[in-house]
């Protein structure tokens, strides 16, 4: 078995803010000011780069525990899904917002 990723090799490193194979969630880019209006109601968010607001917050997914699930493997290949219910939706959205991310690797080329 190899090790393929690229980042830290402790949780306790990513935790500490390793950018490397991180997951961007829930915006990937800057929001300018902090804020957006939809359907004519104004949402504040967290300004973590400067008055902005990027790639999901100051606790953005990079930053919290994915729950992982091995998925069956074939012959040459194996994958892995990771989900995480952020419970941090209620304060824009009223409810919960449940993400999910799947990587596959195989020897395909």
């Amino acid at each position: 078995m190899t090790n393929v990723v690229l980042g830290a090799n402790t949780l306790e490193e990513y935790l500490k803010g390793v950018n490397a194979a991180a997951v961007i969630g829930r915006v990937a880019n800057r929001i300018a000011k902090a804020r957006f209006t939809l359907d004519g109601v104004e949402y504040k968010l967290a300004a973590n780069n400067g008055p902005n607001h990027i790639h999901g917050g100051s606790v953005g997914f990079a930053k919290v525990n994915w729950q992982a699930t091995a998925l069956p493997a074939g012959k040459r290949e194996a994958a892995v899904q990771f989900t995480y219910l952020s419970k941090d939706a209620r304060k824009v959205s009223g409810q919960s917002d449940g993400q999910g991310d799947l990587h596959a690797l195989t020897d395909d080329k």
